[in-house]
């Protein structure tokens, strides 16, 4: 059985999605093998979607996280701020409270977040390139609300040599910070 889409001719596909398939949503509910990036919350997600042949391949917040991500965030280590993961929803949104009593932030990922940072745990969070630090893996998250981002220093220079070096594991789509040298 094909799983071959039409292409997509309408008005809106212009430029680089002129042709290609058109996404098919009721396929992916009913589990025919599509990829299921576009995972939001609160959709039933099969976790083993993200396993052998039907992995993630997405770079969007919440998925896997790209090494130009990662530099980025590496370049700016004033924006992290420290938390504790106080509860994961069953739809796998996780809200962190700060540690400095600014608030809290609801965040969400593909994969069990109650894995990689259970309620609990001290975890740092970077809202303006949406990372979550949990010991030393980096996962990419959704924003689902927060605070805004940590305002840019006066003197970013200062901060050279203060990130961590972030590298990303191509087979999982984590980082793992290292420090520099």
């Amino acid at each position: 059985m094909s799983t071959a889409q039409p292409a997509d001719r309408s008005p809106r596909a212009t430029g680089k999605d002129a042709g290609r398939p058109a996404a098919n949503h009721d396929a992916a509910r009913r589990g025919d093998r599509l990829d299921r990036s576009d995972a939001r919350p609160g959709e039933d997600v099969d976790p083993r979607r993200y396993a052998g042949e039907g992995a993630c391949r997405s770079y969007r917040p919440g998925h896997l996280l790209h090494f130009i991500h990662a530099g980025r965030i590496s370049r700016t280590p004033w924006g992290w701020r420290d938390a504790v993961v106080r509860e994961i929803s069953t739809d796998n949104v996780a809200v962190v409270d700060y540690l400095d009593g600014s608030g809290t932030a609801e965040i969400w990922q593909h994969r069990d977040l109650s894995v990689a940072a259970p309620p609990g745990m001290p975890v740092r969070l970077h809202e303006r390139y949406y990372a979550l630090a949990a010991g030393r893996a980096v996962l990419n998250v959704l924003l689902l609300r927060g605070i805004g981002p940590v305002p840019e220093p006066a003197s970013p220079d200062l901060w050279a040599g203060e990130g961590e070096v972030i590298v990303v594991d191509l087979a999982t789509g984590d980082g793992l910070t290292s420090r520099r040298q």
